[in-house]
């Protein structure tokens, strides 16, 4: 059995924490161009560190309905060919994990989940004056950031999609953005 095979079994799929033992295993993992962790309410507060450290060869990451509160900008230079992230579903993702990510010079494709609020209270968050999705849209103006772009992922069932879609395609009408 490969070392990519016993690594997906340990880490793959629904995982209720993943420890820092687990997240050091990385190491034996440097090869690996794809990974996927789903369902993950505890993530060790520096797995992206393991991720970075570890993981030079990453093209997608999948961290899908875990909710991530780091500054992932090290992902732009330790994972620099990372195209692929995934933070979609009910991931809570936060301003500090966005600032990180746009600094990303080779991201291709973002599936942003729920931004600064959990999948349960998006029509709490519209009615906010200023609304969450103002700091999004203020990083997508700037020149730098997100500059390989090519598709947006964003929550269907979250109500602040529609009023970010309209918003960011004023800014960035090539950037096609897409309903997960």
């Amino acid at each position: 059995m490969c070392i990519r095979d016993r690594y997906q079994r340990r880490v793959h799929g629904k995982t209720a924490k993943i420890s820092d033992d687990a997240a050091k295993s990385l190491r034996h993992a440097g090869r690996i161009e794809a990974l996927s962790i789903v369902h993950s309410r505890k993530l060790r507060d520096h797995f992206h560190f393991h991720i970075g450290n570890f993981l030079p060869n990453l093209r997608i990451l999948n961290i899908t309905d875990c909710p991530l509160q780091e500054d992932l900008s090290m992902l732009a230079e330790k994972c620099p060919l990372l195209e692929e992230l995934n933070l979609s579903g009910d991931s809570w993702v936060k301003s500090v994990t966005i600032t990180g990510i746009a600094k990303h010079r080779r991201l291709q494709r973002l599936h942003l989940g729920h931004f600064e609020h959990s999948d349960t209270a998006c029509d709490k968050d519209l009615q906010e004056y200023p609304p969450k999705g103002l700091f999004l849209e203020s990083v997508f103006r700037l020149p730098e950031s997100f500059v390989s772009l090519n598709v947006l992922y964003l929550e269907q069932e979250c109500s602040l999609t529609y009023w970010l879609d309209t918003r960011i395609k004023r800014l960035r009408p090539f950037l096609e953005i897409k309903y997960t």
